[in-house]
């Protein structure tokens, strides 16, 4: 590979961090705290930070929400895939019932909420959810809460529900949720074809992780590929030009793959090739060039991936 004379290149920028998809089959702690002080958001990174010590578990921080849409998307979809729960209570001012009861505390509505949709998920699944559950002294249970038995440990001082929460996630054995419908963990990499000094030819690579508790014997594929490195002089018959954009053209595939829950199968969505020309006139932008990836199972997504073009090619 000969640079382009005369031209200097400098290196690219670094690239900021892409977005996972998927859990990779992990199991998933949904992490509920206040986020009303500092102090609060600091306690639940710190928590984070516990949790996602122990191996092969990742952990949620429950973000506020600022519309319905967020709200599904952020809270309810981890609060569906969680394996455990962690909750903590922080004061939330007073409530006073009928006229002359005594003034009570409350907890966050938010948490309150987020622990009952925990109770009922744990229902409807047919099993338990591990819940850890912290209150700051003085509050009163309210709402479904009051009717669950949660052994919730009443703190003082952070280093307390830091302290308890070691011991618990040690006796915990979590395993990542399957759904009852079809779910793929999807990663993209790159097969060598064929390299010259001039040109290089790869194959994109999909691995795909059946994440459910179904059995999964074909998906379809749509998929977002940068124009400049699709081969000239080829016709697709996947491609969907009404779909395409400035940058990049879009291909739909089908692919037989047969994944029992937990298998694990890769596809060749598509081949492709860098030549010098190409890599040297694209390079200061590599880490804006970006490989999508989004796969259907049953007329449903199921899982997707994106991935920088840089990372698909070595050349």
């Amino acid at each position: 590979m000969t640079p382009t004379p005369n031209v200097t290149t400098p290196p690219p920028p670094a690239a900021p961090p892409t977005p996972a998809v998927g859990g990779g089959g992990q199991p998933l702690v949904f992490v509920s705290c206040g986020q009303v002080t500092q102090a609060e958001k600091e306690l639940g990174r710190k928590i984070v930070a516990l949790v996602e010590g122990r191996p092969g578990v990742r952990a949620y921080f429950a973000q506020e929400v600022s519309s319905l849409q967020a709200l599904s998307t952020n809270i309810f979809s981890n609060l569906k895939e969680a394996s455990a729960v962690i909750a903590v209570m922080h004061h939330r001012g007073t409530v006073r019932g009928r006229p002359g009861d005594p003034e009570r505390i409350r907890a966050s509505v938010w948490i309150e909420q987020e622990i009952a949709i925990a109770a009922f998920l744990s229902h409807t699944r047919g099993s338990e959810i591990p819940i850890a559950a912290y209150h700051q002294k003085g509050m009163v249970r309210e709402g479904v809460r009051e009717q669950l038995i949660l052994n919730a440990f009443e703190f003082e001082t952070e280093d307390q529900i830091l302290g308890d929460l070691r011991s618990k996630l040690a006796t915990w054995n979590l395993k990542p949720l399957r759904p009852d419908e079809p779910r793929l963990d999807v990663n993209l990499g790159f097969d060598t074809k064929d390299t010259s000094a001039e040109r290089h030819d790869y194959r994109l690579k999909a691995t795909l992780t059946n994440t459910s508790n179904v059995r999964i014997p074909k998906v379809e594929t749509s998929l977002e590929f940068p124009r400049p490195f699709v081969p000239g002089g080829i016709s697709y018959a996947a491609e969907r030009m009404d779909r395409a954009t400035e940058s990049h053209r879009i291909f739909r595939g089908e692919h037989k793959v047969d994944l029992l829950p937990g298998e694990q199968g890769v596809i060749y969505p598509f081949d492709y090739s860098v030549t010098d020309n190409l890599y040297w006139k694209y390079y200061p932008t590599w880490n804006s060039i970006q490989v999508k990836l989004r796969t259907f199972v049953n007329d449903r997504e199921a899982g997707a991936a994106t991935k920088l073009f840089s990372d698909l090619q070595k050349f």
